[in-house]
């Protein structure tokens, strides 16, 4: 008879892989790479490299984006969850160059995608929940991805939380953010702690 304290550790298990008992590669981690590659060719060299993966992947991303998920949740923090739970679609184009460094503790999850029309796109169909660019973009770019977020509910403005406008003189805009509407107080003043700390680094 299985006791109480087994079904919760298969439960428990189960997080590390759906398919436990019965297992399957996608879970691994790559470990059969390595053991291919002969990196894992013994007790000692499989444990180096399980807790390598443990302390620099899953110790430094899923670990504790999972941990803070789960006090929102057992405090009923909605609104927590719904930070830590944020996906934030960014230009692949600033990632690569270093300018998202800033939100590495930010508390949301970020992904690098091209074409800031498609990012707008994609948080209009509610695919994501926030896109902001931090680099000047032409109005024709972006003004269509606007008009389709707003149709949505949601919100964009510029990175200083002013209206964006458009048919300008100067077709250049500095920034944007768009996104959900219940994200944007938050979101903006993080954009503005960011600014500030910026600001502050480089005339240090």
């Amino acid at each position: 008879m299985i006791s109480n304290a087994d079904t919760r550790m298969v439960r428990l298990l189960q997080l590390a892989s759906p398919t436990l008992p019965v297992g399957a590669y996608s879970y691994s981690q790559g470990l059969e790479s390595a053991v291919e590659a002969s990196v894992a060719r013994d007790v000692d060299t499989a444990h180096k490299w399980i807790g390598d993966v443990l302390e620099y992947s899953l110790g430094r991303t899923e670990a504790p984006l999972l941990s803070r998920l789960i006090d929102a949740w057992s405090t009923q923090a909605d609104a927590e969850v719904d930070r830590w739970n944020a996906l934030v679609l960014a230009s692949r184009s600033e990632v690569e160059q270093g300018a998202w460094n800033r939100f590495s503790n930010a508390g949301f999850r970020v992904q690098p995608m091209g074409s800031v029309a498609y990012k707008l796109a994609r948080v209009a169909a509610g695919l994501a929940d926030v896109t902001f660019t931090l680099s000047p973009k032409h109005e024709w770019d972006v003004a269509a991805g606007v008009a389709l977020v707003n149709a949505a509910g949601g919100f964009a403005c510029s990175l200083d939380a002013s209206p964006l406008a458009f048919n300008r003189r100067n077709p250049l805009l500095a920034g944007l953010v768009a996104g959900n509407s219940y994200l944007r107080d938050e979101l903006l003043s993080l954009l503005e702690i960011s600014d500030a700390s910026e600001h502050a680094e480089k005339g240090a």
